[in-house]
């Protein structure tokens, strides 16, 4: 059993005997289980022979026992109402089905359409259904195992709002939701509830077993309870926030060595060079783009070298460009065995083609 019994200030409606004259149809005892969460709980005995007559009703001609209570029966409808209730339920052990004679618990009635549009039933295999029975057209929802239906206390709680076409019903067992409906709920709405034990279609049973009288039933209940607004009874799930776990990037790996590099229209910016001398340019001279600007002896051509990032790369040798002629003449007056001092542009690939780095393409973004 989930939930408890608790009070609410709000006004509690008086339920009364439904077509249940019987002085043992209808007490206050004890719990009998010692697991109610009253200690004062109503039991409801149904014995062969148990029916009334209280027009417009008569189920003694209507194949019917009954023990229950009900609503006070309101003669205005109550299409657009909001309607919360609850209570617990407890069907002993040794309960004896009398189906094709099927038992109810609970029923919500249609006053002026004479009808039963919602029903609490216990069907032949002891799964406690609810039933809606609007237009000629019936469905069942399964709430409650045979196996669990005897011998536990059981908490129910439903939600209705009726109405003719835009109706809802829900409807919870120990908490759990088993019925979401949306669509019609009444035919003429002058609804009102009763609840207990009511077998129906007695005459089935005795056709069936006609040398078989229709055992002694008994079952206990809480009082029902009833709101017309939210009580609070079902918790709202509250939805939980999940975090995800923050995911570590690794950083990219940058090679100790110096990036080698390549020319080409895809690859990333140039990066500028400096030309430095190598070794054996001890010999050769120092070039005009030298970081000590000093000019040096070029005549045996230039072999310059491009550092990048403080690695070496040759490049290719390239026969100085020629003086025009009008510095020849000059050169040649001023001075037969001087060398033009400048030391020409060096590519690696071809005139066309410039350097630039090859950059890991994890890096590009970075």
């Amino acid at each position: 059993m989930v939930g408890s019994q608790t009070t609410f200030a709000q006004s509690q409606p008086i339920f009364e005997p439904f077509l249940s004259d019987r002085e043992w149809a209808i007490s206050t005892v004890d719990d009998p289980t010692g697991l109610a969460p009253t200690p004062l709980v109503q039991k409801f005995q149904l014995r062969s022979g148990d029916c009334s007559a209280k027009p417009p009703y008569d189920d003694c001609k209507a194949n019917t026992e009954r023990a229950s209570l009900a609503e006070p029966i309101s003669p205005q409808s109550r299409s657009g109402a909001n309607q919360w209730l609850r209570w617990q339920m407890y069907v002993p052990e040794d309960f004896e089905s009398t189906y094709p004679a099927k038992n109810r618990l609970g029923e919500f009635n249609d006053h002026r359409g004479q009808e039963t549009p919602w029903v609490l039933e216990i069907g032949s295999t002891g799964v406690l259904w609810l039933g809606r029975r609007l237009d000629d057209d019936e469905e069942y929802f399964s709430l409650v195992d045979a196996e669990l239906l005897k011998g536990e206390w059981i908490e129910v709680v439903l939600q209705v709002r009726w109405s003719r076409k835009a109706g809802e019903f829900k409807l919870w067992v120990n908490g759990d939701s088993r019925v979401e409906f949306r669509g019609p709920t009444c035919t003429r709405c002058d609804m009102f509830f009763s609840y207990g034990l009511s077998r129906v279609e007695i005459d089935k049973f005795r056709k069936r077993y006609p040398a078989k009288p229709l055992p002694t039933q008994t079952i206990f209940f809480t009082p029902v309870e009833t709101a017309s607004t939210d009580p609070g009874w079902i918790p709202i799930a509250l939805p939980v926030m999940e975090v995800a776990p923050t995911e570590e990037k690794a950083l990219p790996e940058v090679p100790e060595e110096n990036a080698q590099f390549s020319a080409g229209p895809e690859a990333a910016p140039e990066v500028e060079a400096t030309e430095t001398p190598s070794p054996e340019s001890s010999a050769l001279g120092k070039g005009a783009d030298s970081p000590s600007g000093e000019s040096g002896d070029s005549s045996n051509g230039g072999a310059a070298i491009i550092i990048l990032e403080g690695e070496e790369v040759e490049s290719s040798e390239e026969p100085q460009p020629e003086a025009s002629t009008s510095q020849k003449a000059e050169d040649s007056n001023a001075n037969p065995e001087a060398t033009v001092e400048s030391v020409p542009e060096t590519s690696v690939s071809g005139p066309s083609e410039t350097l630039q780095p090859i950059v890991d393409p994890n890096m590009k973004d970075k």
